[in-house]
């Protein structure tokens, strides 16, 4: 590590060197110096996050409740380019309603380690994506004992205007972030890495593989990547961009984003799954016809009977095989040219209203702009990163500003956008607490 990267570090946590044990920062810092145990709620290879209650005095009266991200600064027990000294530099640099707050750090000088705390949220994306009752479709669970015609009827009006709410957010924070004040690019865009308040407010987290045009380039972090050394292991399975699949060195790391915040968005149209125990996600080695029957139905069941079974929502791309199918279908070294697929055959929970029954089978979207999510995730999924919509741009997308966005009690007024806090008198966490369910790694 060069001695300018330690002397940043000791900038970021000379202000920590003195507890303040009056404060709850303070008080929690104290009380994990003195190492009291935490409930770990994840761990990965390179960090982990554990769940606290600390208190704001010695009534035990009990303050906020953080959850705690910790990770080790030393390279060798690192995997590039993950980088928690520049998560935490880039966090608090930055202030968004759509961006996780910090709320205090430490340096741990005995294992090299940063913690740093921000508001615990129970509820991921993910965990909304996986509710049957997240579809503008009845789901078989109650499809025979359904409540009324009315609420039916109204089923597929009010899953549009709460996808049209968080993936406004979603690109509202992706917006900020790309803009040229910060230049940042999170390179890890997926629902798992999206909170959820009980407001219904969006949180992105999880930036330790972040980009920034500032910093990255640079020998202050502990990995630099200039262009042509750029680390092209970066975003998650289904939503990596294609361009980083056959290792590059020098991509736009922006686009990136774009690829995966239209994976993203396009899991909130595609098919419900009820697995079993046991049984994976695709059953199958060969590829599935993607304009098939069966890939176009709303919530897809076992046929191998229901033991102890549980719905979770496909993504757009299969990525099973992981790094290991990647490689070995490079070996092959067959490129073919593919025919296109029309995108709505495989997003069956999309709502009629969005649908146009025209064929577009194209590696490129429709010249004409249409309102719809479907026209959306076109224009993000474009092979080609620079003809990729910006975020910018998304968020002035037509399906975006066609109508008032319901958006959190408490956000802030958008300049530009027509906004609601109440949908028939009803917030958004009201119309969204039916489908909060803690089981993401957040529980």
């Amino acid at each position: 590590m060069s001695m300018t990267h330690r002397a940043n570090r000791s900038n970021l946590w000379s202000a920590n060197s003195n507890v303040d044990t009056t404060t709850p920062e303070g008080i929690f810092e104290k009380r994990l110096q003195f190492g009291e145990t935490l409930d770990t709620i994840h761990e990965s290879v390179v960090s982990y996050i554990s769940k606290a209650t600390p208190y704001a005095d010695g009534r035990n009266a009990p303050c906020q409740v953080v959850a705690i991200k910790s990770a080790c600064t030393r390279r060798e027990f690192l995997k590039e380019p993950h980088d928690i000294e520049k998560e935490l530099r880039l966090l608090t640099d930055i202030s968004h309603p759509n961006i996780i707050d910090v709320l205090g750090n430490t340096f741990e000088h005995a294992t090299a380690s940063i913690h740093f705390w921000m508001p615990f949220i129970p509820y991921t994306l993910s965990n909304i994506l996986s509710c049957s009752s997240f579809s503008p479709y009845t789901s078989p669970e109650t499809g025979r004992g359904s409540n009324s015609t009315t609420n039916s009827d109204m089923k597929p009006l009010i899953f549009s205007i709460l996808a049209r709410s968080l993936i406004y957010q979603i690109i509202a924070a992706l917006s900020y972030l790309h803009n040229h004040e910060h230049g940042i690019a999170h390179r890890d865009i997926k629902p798992a890495n999206i909170l959820i308040s009980e407001e219904g407010c969006v949180k992105l987290i999880d930036f330790g593989i972040a980009w920034d045009k500032k910093y990255s380039p640079t020998k202050e972090v502990l990995w630099p990547e200039p262009p042509g050394d750029m680390c092209f292991e970066v975003c998650s399975g289904p939503y990596r961009a294609p361009e980083t699949i056959f290792g590059p060195t020098d991509y736009d790391a922006f686009a990136v984003d774009l690829w995966s915040l239209g994976t993203t968005c396009a899991e909130f149209f595609t098919a419900l799954r009820l697995r079993s125990d046991g049984n994976d996600a695709y059953d199958s080695d060969e590829d599935v016809d993607e304009t098939s029957t069966y890939l176009r139905q709303a919530f897809i069941l076992p046929e191998d009977g229901w033991q102890n079974p549980s719905w979770f929502r496909d993504s757009l791309f299969n990525a099973e095989r992981g790094s290991i199918g990647l490689a070995w279908n490079a070996s092959k070294v067959i490129f073919e040219d593919a025919s296109p697929v029309d995108l709505k055959y495989l997003l069956p929970n999309l709502p009629e209203s969005h649908l146009d029954w025209k064929e577009h089978a194209s590696h490129f979207p429709p010249e004409e702009v249409t309102a719809s999510a479907l026209d959306l995730i076109q224009r993000l999924l474009v092979y080609s990163p620079e003809r990729r919509l910006s975020a910018g741009d998304s968020l002035n997308h037509p399906w975006i500003q066609k109508e008032d966005v319901l958006l959190p009690a408490g956000y802030p007024h958008v300049t530009g956008h027509s906004s609601l806090r109440k949908w028939e008198g009803r917030g958004l966490g009201e119309l969204l607490s039916t489908h909060l369910n803690p089981t993401g790694y957040m529980k």
